[in-house]
């Protein structure tokens, strides 16, 4: 688990990091997974989302670690690409 700050976020998100990977369309390097907590939006379920790794300004890990999702796969072409760095599932 991870703690990171967003650009122009006030508060830390509490994130599960599944893949880093490098966006075809922009090169952009990116950090996708599952969102558990964000204070700017408390009453949000949990949710899937990616971060442009160059616009986090603060990023924090935990000693405690969470269960994948058996069901994620980072060889899914049509979002990741061959461009994967690393995953919770390689």
């Amino acid at each position: 688990m991870i703690e990171l700050t967003y650009q122009n976020d006030a508060f830390a998100r509490t994130f599960e990091p599944y893949v880093v990977f490098e966006e075809h369309a922009t090169k952009n390097m990116n950090l996708a997974g599952r969102q558990r907590y964000n204070p700017n939006k408390p009453a949000d379920p949990l949710e899937w989302k990616t971060f442009t790794v160059g616009l986090i300004e603060n990023l924090k890990v935990f000693s405690r670690t969470f269960s994948p999702d058996p069901v994620f796969s980072s060889f899914d072409r049509k979002i990741y690409g061959f461009h994967v760095l690393c995953a919770v599932d390689r």
